[in-house]
């Protein structure tokens, strides 16, 4: 009887232990995990301005299993890009960070972010500087094959290999995605008679070509204008278009050794032929009720927003208040597709030459800010809920873990919301949180704008406001 008394004791003491243990382990888990993500945030950011160094912004575009495209922007004008890849290397994957300029060629030495290389051998891939410059100055054309087109390191050849590899795939992944985010079919057949220029990126520069069409045929294509390597460019140059009157096709066939060539002129007659900025809105300017609004649509290169206002079914005033497009490409267009609107009293109206993205983006803008006057499911009136006076509290998840919001409410107006706790990384959260707040209580609405670069943040907050005047607002009611 001992014995079993002795035993049981034994068993219950170690199962206090394990409670214990699994309580304290639980409690240093819920502790440190916002912490390590703000630092490896804090490490990431750190690597991408070691890429784009002249970037003080960055925004994810595009992102799979095995890689993220990030655009840079400094003062809101495009720094670049940076690509994060993996590779196999000899012992596991490599993950590396590549940095591409506007011109779309490497600009700084590749970042190794992590490996599992054999010390001493593979590992002086990440550890000589001389091995990661080579890669300067590298664009989408080039041949990256090892000991011809780039030095490899004695005695780690596969692991030379991966980082070659990691460039070029780098390259190609934003190449395909610059592709892609400018696509926008044409239908010959909806393009009226006449003579059309566009622009499309190159591999050095804009190419710039004049395009015939009569009947919905294309009679004509030439490269009026470009900056290209002539030894490169000029098979792309003569064929391209060749083959476009001869299939009566824009989307033809990459010449060998000259893709961005062809992609650049496939890019020019896309945009020489793009009419319309997309669909007709799905609602009659009549149906908006008057006042001033703001919405966001997607450009060539970041969200762009604008500032619409409406009376007795006119559109009155149109403008851009931010975007994130070259202003030398755009500067014509951010002024010119409002004033078509205005003078149209239309939201959809034709692409501006040269600048088809950048158009859709504002034609999108104003679709989207329009249509969200009319869609009021989700919306929070202020001046229809019956809220008491008084100071509440409520959260919401951010990026790094809640974030915890006071908010006063005094007769019948949003007073003042403090963030009263979070564990957003400071540098990038607290812009948004102040611009939230400034806009939510100058605006006397819900509905703002979130902040650039730091979406996750203020969505969070104006959900945590939301819900406490939603609540309040109902419970007063009843």
């Amino acid at each position: 009887m001992k014995q079993y008394t002795h035993i049981l004791k034994i068993g219950l003491f170690l199962m206090t232990l394990s409670l214990i243990a699994a309580v304290v382990l639980a409690g240093t888990h819920q502790i440190t995990s916002p912490v390590i993500g703000m630092q490896q945030e804090q490490r990431l950011m750190e690597n991408l301005r070691q890429v784009l160094p002249e970037a003080d912004e960055f925004h994810v575009k595009d992102e799979t299993d095995s890689r993220t495209i990030y655009v840079g922007y400094h003062d809101g004008e495009l720094s670049g890009y940076a690509v994060m890849v993996e590779t196999g290397g000899y012992v596991d994957q490599i993950t590396a960070l590549v940095g591409v300029d506007p011109e779309f060629e490497v600009m700084s030495p590749v970042r190794i972010l992590e490996h599992s290389e054999t010390p001493g051998l593979g590992s002086r891939v990440n550890d000589e500087q001389w091995f990661r410059e080579q890669f300067v100055g590298k664009g989408f054309d080039d041949e990256l094959v090892l000991d011809e087109d780039i030095d490899g390191i004695a005695g780690a050849t596969i692991s030379s290999r991966a980082v070659g590899s990691a460039v070029s795939t780098a390259l190609g992944d934003l190449g395909d995605y610059l592709g892609e985010a400018i696509s926008t079919e044409v239908d010959l057949s909806h393009v009226p008679d006449g003579v059309y220029q566009g622009a499309g990126r190159g591999f050095r520069d804009d190419i710039r070509v004049e395009v015939e069409v009569s009947g919905g045929r294309l009679q004509r294509v030439d490269v009026v204008e470009h900056d290209e390597t002539p030894d490169i460019a000029e098979p792309a140059i003569e064929v391209v278009p060749s083959d476009m009157k001869e299939y009566q096709e824009i989307y033809v066939d990459v010449v060998s050794g000259a893709t961005a060539t062809t992609e650049g002129i496939i890019g020019a007659v896309e945009d020489a032929l793009v009419a319309l900025g997309g669909d007709e809105p799905d609602f009659e300017l009549a149906d908006v009720p008057d006042g001033v609004y703001r919405g966001e649509g997607t450009g060539y290169d970041g969200s762009i927003t604008v500032e619409v206002e409406v009376q007795d079914g006119q559109l009155v005033h149109i403008e851009v208040v931010d975007h994130y497009e070259i202003p030398s490409y755009v500067q014509d267009v951010l002024e010119v597709i409002p004033s078509t609107m205005l003078s149209e009293q239309q939201v959809v109206v034709d692409a501006y030459s040269g600048a088809t993205e950048t158009t859709l983006g504002i034609v999108e803008a104003v679709k989207n800010t329009l249509e969200s006057t009319l869609n009021d499911e989700d919306a929070v009136e202020l001046d229809e809920l019956d809220i008491p006076d008084g100071v509440f509290t409520g959260r919401s998840e951010g990026f790094g873990g809640d974030i915890e919001v006071e908010v006063e409410f005094r007769d019948g107006q949003l007073k003042r919301v403090v963030v009263i706790e979070h564990d957003e990384t400071p540098d990038m959260a607290e812009p948004a949180i102040d611009s939230v707040i400034k806009a939510m209580v100058d605006e006397q609405r819900l509905d703002v704008d979130a902040y650039g670069g730091a979406t996750v943040t203020s969505e969070a907050l104006l959900r945590a406001v939301r819900g406490i005047i939603e609540e309040e607002g109902r419970e007063n009611a009843e």
